[in-house]
């Protein structure tokens, strides 16, 4: 199977990380079930003391989100089970465990934990560093991320269509920031007041680090807060009439953006053409070789050398130091 490729060792080299992959959903349940998990979970991330962390797959639901997606007529479903694992394996690498006496990091902790909107909003910028770093740390995996993350979206907004009124409000600003973040695109019906403020914010938190993500996350929900009679008094007159496709956006955490989705942010997209660069790679990614996985220019020697380079990178380092 193609996600074999991925060294997850040298991704995260001082982590033990299994992948399991279960044909069924009923079987995946029969494991997993719980609150939090149905017949719609995709997976389940596993943490043992003693054993490591696991990503536990439901293969019958990856193979539906495939065919649900856009990429059904490019790859096979292997290049979102690849995609799954990459952006799994990219949160636990750049998670960072601070000291208990970091007073933002502690503030934090009781935020995310408190407040659904600053959950949401964190989840957003920190998914959107973690990818702008792998890519850079990793580029040969950067297609294959770009591909998985136009043809899965990962959505928070049902945490804040739990809460309520006071907080639903809020889910078309938490869309809109999201394909900001990810594609350029403007949301049309969002202030851009918002998106003004929002802009330099973002791209701080992607292509800096976590403590940025932090500071970002908190400033947009204070933000929000702040304008939130404002944003009231435009969604009244909408009472009633839901979005197009908020239904398929919004109806579980995990969904397939289909062709029709990806033409509607391409039409907003101000400074490329969205679609027309996503067909590119899928079609170098995919059909060339009739699976998901990808054709790498550099042969496999180079490949494991970089590899292995990344993997003893400390100790090459000290070698280097001890020889000067």
């Amino acid at each position: 199977m193609a996600a074999v490729m991925i060294n997850l060792s040298v991704i995260c080299p001082e982590m033990a990380v299994r992948v399991a992959m279960i044909e069924t959903t009923e079987e995946f349940l029969s494991l997993h079930a719980c609150a939090e998990v149905n017949g719609d979970t995709p997976f389940v991330f596993l943490e043992d003391a003693k054993e490591g962390y696991e990503i536990c797959f439901n293969m019958e639901k990856i193979k539906s989100l495939h065919r649900e997606s856009w990429l059904r007529d490019y790859t096979s479903h292997e290049a979102l089970l690849e995609g799954f694992i990459i952006r799994q394996i990219a949160r636990l690498r750049y998670t960072v465990q601070r000291d208990a006496f970091d007073e933002n990091f502690q503030t934090h902790s009781i935020k995310i934990g408190k407040s659904p909107l600053y959950f949401v909003i964190y989840e957003i910028l920190f998914s959107a560093m973690n990818e702008y770093r792998l890519c850079l740390e990793f580029p040969e995996l950067a297609r294959r991320l770009e591909l998985f993350s136009s043809a899965v979206v990962f959505s928070h907004v049902s945490k804040l269509k739990g809460m309520g009124a006071d907080f639903s409000i809020f889910i078309p600003y938490a869309d809109a920031l999201e394909k900001l973040v990810r594609y350029n695109s403007i949301s049309y019906g969002i202030d851009m007041d918002f998106i003004n403020f929002c802009l330099p914010l973002c791209l701080s938190a992607k292509r800096t680090g976590y403590a940025n993500v932090i500071t970002a996350a908190s400033l947009i929900e204070e933000w929000l807060h702040e304008a939130t009679y404002v944003i009231a008094a435009i969604a009244r007159p909408k009472a009633g009439k839901p979005a197009p496709g908020e239904n398929a956006s919004w109806s579980k955490d995990v969904s397939a953006r289909s062709k029709e989705e990806l033409e509607t942010i391409d039409r907003n997209a101000r400074l490329l053409s969205v679609k027309a660069k996503l067909e590119d790679v899928a079609k170098e990614v995919g059909l060339q070789a009739g699976s998901g996985s990808v054709r790498h220019k550099t042969n496999e020697t180079t490949l494991f050398f970089l590899d292995t380079i990344r993997k003893y990178h400390k100790e090459i380092s000290e070698l280097e130091y001890m020889f000067k």
